[in-house]
């Protein structure tokens, strides 16, 4: 299945190039311009956090309920528990 399923989406093989996005900050570090399209709906383009070094979705997106978020800190220590008891269980 190499072409697209749907009229108007995008093959999987035209997707496979890594983008980096061209971001200029201004020399006093408080303005930044980018040609990143937001990830959430591509339309607009995505606010740039200088101090986090991350693109967040545009504010349309945001006020839709969308945001970067990073799991709780307890989640990899949960994983990593779960992952070493089921090692022992199975004699591993």
């Amino acid at each position: 299945m190499d072409d697209a399923p749907f009229p108007g989406w995008v093959s999987w093989k035209d997707n496979l190039s890594m983008r980096h996005p061209e971001i200029q900050i201004h020399d006093s570090g408080l303005v930044a311009r980018h040609d990143q399209a937001c990830y959430v709906c591509g339309n607009s383009k995505a606010i740039y956090r200088i101090d986090l070094g991350v693109f967040l979705p545009c504010d349309t997106c945001a006020r839709k309920g969308w945001k970067l978020e990073q799991p709780p800190k307890w989640v990899p220590a949960w994983l990593k528990r779960l992952i070493g008891d089921r090692r022992l269980r199975n004699g591993a």
